[in-house]
């Protein structure tokens, strides 16, 4: 997108922030649910049917692979309804290596994890979301946001609803809204609960201005582009460094164990990544060959690689610049060439540069 226009867009006369609507009927539709199991009553087909159809559930129940939405009911039952303790503990000793390399087995125990917190405090949680002034939190992420921008975010812009829901402990930026799971917001710092909503309306701010084109003709385009959409989100919320952010117990602790280990070999794997698109780019391997490895090299969307970038960039002094070019991955590569030259780091060559400018223009 052409400066000009983006800055005309970002200072349009400045309105108040607008109320975000917000939704929770899928928290609902959760209680409705586990509250008939916790009391040993069957859930009736009509319980299971607006289960289904509520807001965040219905993403799932509508998608023709099943998997996450079978995953969710299967883990409700197991928590909350009577079933053997071995069961249970069949998931939670799924072991870090075997959730590394196998993402299925990583979903089942982050939800059943999070549902025996759930479950835990599970008065408290229908209090906290009953009391809690949701609203008021969507207006101060926006806050958040646009000082960590350093410019006023529009009431025009139109930023997504926010849906809650319960699943594992996340957030994430989805076509049609911005959903969360309660239980992380109930365990949060305010704080904490603000950098988390803000990080997602990031996303959502940002697709505003990306090069939609550039980013979704493939998928190296795609993972050049999320590697510097999460590392820039990241520094929102996770100010303090992986490790300090994933040691809060509502994050499952093998989950923490792996996050903070990419984040240690982040700079090992940017080297990997290049090597890979650099191999790609002399047409010493297959385009298939290339993204098998970027997928097995970049994981996460790219977040530990893309913290680990931007914390070099913000480290050698260029936040300013960082955030004027938040929609822009060849400027952020630029800046992080630029910061790793002052910290002797491992630098991108001129040819991967190249490559990728090639590509977005």
């Amino acid at each position: 997108m052409n400066k000009l226009k983006l800055i005309i867009i970002l200072f349009i006369i400045p309105h108040l922030l607008k109320a975000q609507s917000v939704d929770l009927s899928s928290v609902d539709a959760f209680f409705d649910v586990t509250s008939s199991l916790k009391s040993g009553k069957e859930v009736s087909n009509d319980q299971w049917s607006n289960f289904d159809n509520s807001t965040v559930y219905k993403q799932y129940s509508n998608r023709e692979d099943k998997f996450i939405i079978n995953t969710i009911k299967e883990s409700i039952q197991l928590v909350f309804g009577e079933t053997e303790t071995s069961n249970i503990d069949s998931i939670l000793y799924i072991s870090k290596e075997e959730m590394t390399q196998n993402k299925e087995l990583l979903v089942k125990k982050l939800f059943v994890d999070n549902y025996i917190k759930i479950n835990d405090k599970y008065e408290d949680i229908i209090f906290f979301r009953n009391s809690y002034d949701f609203e008021g939190l969507v207006n101060e992420s926006k806050l958040k946001l646009s000082s960590f921008l350093g410019h006023p975010i529009d009431s025009l812009t139109g930023l997504k609803s926010l849906y809650f829901f319960f699943a594992s402990a996340d957030a994430a930026d989805k076509e049609d809204a911005i959903i969360a799971d309660l239980n992380l917001i109930y365990r949060q710092s305010e704080e904490q609960r603000i950098e988390l909503i803000a990080h997602e309306y990031f996303h959502n701010y940002r697709e505003r201005f990306e090069n939609h084109d550039f980013n979704y003709k493939c998928d190296l385009n795609y993972m050049i582009d999320m590697i510097q959409n999460e590392g820039i989100a990241d520094m929102i919320d996770k100010t303090e460094g992986y490790e300090k952010y994933y040691s809060n117990d509502f994050y499952e602790s093998d989950l923490s164990t792996i996050m903070v280990e990419l984040y240690n070999s982040a700079e090992k794997d940017l080297q990997r990544f290049h090597d890979l698109v650099i191999e790609y780019s002399l047409n010493n391997i297959s385009k298939e060959s290339m993204v098998d490895g970027i997928i097995e090299i970049v994981k996460f969307n790219g977040h530990p690689i893309g913290f680990y970038m931007a914390n070099k960039i913000v480290n050698a002094g260029y936040r300013k610049q960082m955030t004027e070019s938040f929609y822009d991955p060849f400027e952020f590569y630029k800046l992080y060439n630029k910061a790793a030259r002052k910290s002797n780091s491992f630098q991108l060559s001129d040819e991967f540069m190249e490559f990728i400018f090639e590509r977005e223009n």
